[in-house]
């Protein structure tokens, strides 16, 4: 018996962690960590908090690119988070809710998606540049006097000794001071998914959006596999990484030896910088 699946990933996992060394090379839209986004429409996720999505918008809506109405977009448990953001604009004077929309999608109908379009509102300008100005006054407060400070860290698989050391007297050298230094253990990074948040645009494509997420070029997934990509929604044969893991019966490192040989069989089609897919043949 041979079993298929077609599966999405953004890289090559390891055994601790899926993550990529490039950006989405999606032409659509030029994508933000943390967040899809088309010209017209913010897709809104747990990976951001409320007030990131309303600032997007805003800039969104200040943008003359943007159409006339903009739509912010949540599944599921998303949905109140939608609301959410639709209120800070209006409570701020900045927009105002021209349509909404409630749907079921999925595969069996089984998520609730809702979609709410707002436009400007009278004096957003004015209002949008006073904000703008006045955060512009409030960071400028807060830096001056002070030296830039930034996060260093050793990835895994090079943290000894010699490179700790090596590292810390590379920035002593360059005049830079360590204010402070320590380790944080494997499982508290695969606990707080630390990596996957760090690489997120990437990294959110092997282990935290689902397929039907994702932004895929559906014409190229045809040419590749000979099969509609709502198709293969519909019949449930395309995972992430990590649902691929699970679905299979598989470690990260066995998934990785056969992500191996679905390339050396050119398997595979890629859809963008670091996002790729490829159909996994498991016998059993």
């Amino acid at each position: 018996l041979k079993l298929q699946f077609l599966y999405l990933i953004a890289t090559r996992p390891t055994s601790r962690h899926t993550m990529s060394d490039a950006k989405d090379g999606s032409k659509k839209a030029q994508r933000r960590p943390g967040v899809e986004r088309a010209d017209d429409r913010i897709n809104v996720s747990a990976a951001k908090d409320i007030s990131f999505y309303a600032d997007l918008a805003k800039k969104m809506l200040a943008d003359p690119k943007t159409p006339d109405t903009l739509e912010i977009a949540g599944l599921d448990s998303d949905i109140s988070s939608v609301m959410a953001v639709a209120d800070i604009l209006r409570e701020q004077k900045l927009a105002e809710v021209s349509k909404l929309n409630t749907d079921l999608v999925g595969k069996n109908s089984d998520s609730a998606k809702m979609s709410l379009w707002v436009k400007k509102a009278d004096g957003f300008d004015a209002v949008y540049a006073s904000q703008l100005a006045e955060k512009a006054d409030k960071l400028k407060e807060r830096v001056s006097g002070q030296k830039n400070r930034a996060f260093v860290f050793i990835k895994p698989h090079a943290v000894t000794d010699k490179v700790k050391a090596l590292v810390k007297e590379g920035l002593e050298k360059k005049g830079v001071k360590v204010l402070s230094e320590g380790s944080i253990k494997s499982e508290v990074i695969d606990k707080k998914k630390l990596i996957d948040r760090h690489y997120y645009a990437i990294a959110s494509k092997a282990t935290i959006l689902k397929p039907k997420e994702l932004n895929v070029p559906a014409d190229k997934f045809k040419e590749q596999f000979g099969l509609e990509w709502s198709e293969a929604l519909e019949k449930g044969v395309v995972y992430n990484a990590m649902d691929a893991c699970k679905e299979l019966g598989l470690t990260a490192d066995e998934l990785d030896a056969e992500w191996g040989r679905c390339k050396k069989e050119k398997k595979l089609v890629k859809f963008g910088g670091g996002f790729y897919c490829g159909l996994i043949e498991i016998e059993g």
